[in-house]
């Protein structure tokens, strides 16, 4: 799982470089991904994404299967568009307005609020791993750790009180 969240720094990484660089250029083709959800050439899935971080230079071709491994996860073959099949990971829909709380990206078998999924991979409910808009990367090594409502929020908001719901709106689909 170590190997598994060193994957999801790295993946991390490039969407903060990108999303910098359009807040700074004040360019709508660069942003988070729930930013660019709603541009002028919208991002709504993963595999639209993963495009527009290869084609902009913030990761390569060669590089997107491993990044996206993880145990249980059929490998990217490199050719093709990618898809969410050989993703390990969700990412959500962050935007430069959320605060750095909020999930960036979680392993496929954890769903906020719901805990974890035993027939998913990787992992079922042996563990997950999240990072946070603030960079923040945690691997969890059992099932109560997933119900924590500590463990961030949803796109959206901000509070304890209010942490928000996954739903497939809140995240690139798949």
């Amino acid at each position: 799982m170590v190997q598994t969240v060193k994957n999801q720094k790295q993946i991390f990484l490039a969407a903060l470089n990108m999303a910098g660089d359009g807040f700074d250029a004040a360019n709508p083709k660069l942003g988070w991904p729930g930013d660019l959800a709603t541009g002028d050439e919208p991002v709504s899935s993963l595999s639209q994404y993963i495009r527009r971080l290869e084609e902009l230079g913030y990761i390569k071709r060669a590089d997107v299967g491993k990044m996206f491994a993880a145990p249980g996860i059929p490998a990217y073959p490199g050719t093709g568009d990618f898809t969410g099949a050989n993703s390990a990971f969700k990412i959500y829909k962050v935007r430069q307005a959320d605060v750095a709380n909020v999930i960036f990206s979680a392993t496929r078998n954890y769903t906020f609020g719901r805990g974890l999924d035993p027939k998913a991979a990787p992992y079922g409910d042996k563990g997950f791993a999240i990072i946070r808009k603030g960079g923040d990367a945690i691997p969890y090594y059992n099932k109560q750790s997933a119900l924590n409502r500590n463990l961030g929020f949803m796109p959206g908001s901000n509070t304890q009180e209010s942490p928000g719901t996954e739903t497939g709106d809140s995240i690139l689909s798949m």
